[in-house]
């Protein structure tokens, strides 16, 4: 499958990242990040930021297989990394599809975490495509349109070749 909309910046074991116009910066997580991967993709991201004027909004679409424990070393280099793009950034969101009890667990693991942390940006915390296009539209000053297009073009790339895993 040929991605018609998006442009793919990381891919690895655990994270399909495309760019989207807006610009969105989509990152489908199948399974859990390593340390390496998750140094690779920030570093991968910076590349793509620094060639964007104005900045852009990362949106990170949780699998349903995720956890939401990580080993301590990965827990390190997710705190390294968690605001080494940040001034690059105009929004940071995680969107949580999983429904029921499990779903609303771990949407509410997130925002603790947020609560908690010291991070220099706000991760907005989402339970459906068109709440997070509706608000990711809102930050970047675009209208409906261009939310019913961002919400196209994550249902794009869950399909593509990758965003479930290696093949």
């Amino acid at each position: 499958m040929k991605l018609e909309r998006t442009r793919l910046i990381y891919e690895d074991a655990s994270l399909y990242a495309a760019a989207a116009d807006g610009p969105v910066l989509i990152c489908l997580w199948h399974a859990q990040p390593t340390p390496d991967g998750l140094y690779a993709f920030c570093d991968a991201q910076r590349a793509w930021l620094e060639g964007l004027a104005g900045g852009a909004y990362n949106l990170s679409v949780l699998g349903d297989d995720i956890g939401l424990a990580l080993d301590d070393a990965t827990k390190r280099a997710a705190a390294d990394i968690r605001d080494a793009n940040v001034a690059l950034l105009r929004g940071n969101g995680t969107l949580v599809e999983r429904t029921g009890f499990m779903g609303a667990l771990a949407r509410s693991a997130i925002s603790a975490v947020e609560l908690l942390g010291r991070g220099s940006m706000k991760n907005e915390v989402f339970k459906s495509v068109d709440q997070a296009c509706e608000h990711i539209a809102a930050v970047l000053g675009k209208d409906a349109a261009f939310a019913a297009g961002l919400a196209a073009d994550i249902a794009e790339l869950k399909q593509a070749p990758g965003a479930q895993g290696p093949i």
